[in-house]
């Protein structure tokens, strides 16, 4: 998978997360947390980004299992960029 194809991923996941209503404070906060890093990572997408990857990785795993049973959607979208990160080598 290429870089492309995994800011695409991003993309989604960040649109998924930006629908999510039915959500508790804790949650919410996660949500907004997680959204604005990938924001973040996509505005750097031109830069080397193999070091920003790596940092959300771990915020994507403890997110999968936070949404896994209230969220399928959310957790089917870290789950494919979870997948994308590791075909990538991160």
């Amino acid at each position: 998978m290429d870089k492309e194809q995994l800011n695409a991923l991003l993309k989604q996941l960040h649109a998924e997360l930006s629908e999510a209503d039915t959500v508790d404070a804790e949650n919410r906060e996660t949500l907004r947390a997680l959204a604005k890093d990938i924001a973040e990572l996509l505005d750097r997408a031109d830069d080397d980004g193999a070091s920003g990857y790596q940092a959300l990785l771990e915020p994507l795993k403890l997110a999968l299992v936070q949404f896994e049973v209230l969220h399928p959607m959310i957790t089917l979208a870290i789950t494919r960029v979870i997948n994308a990160l590791a075909d990538m080598g991160v």
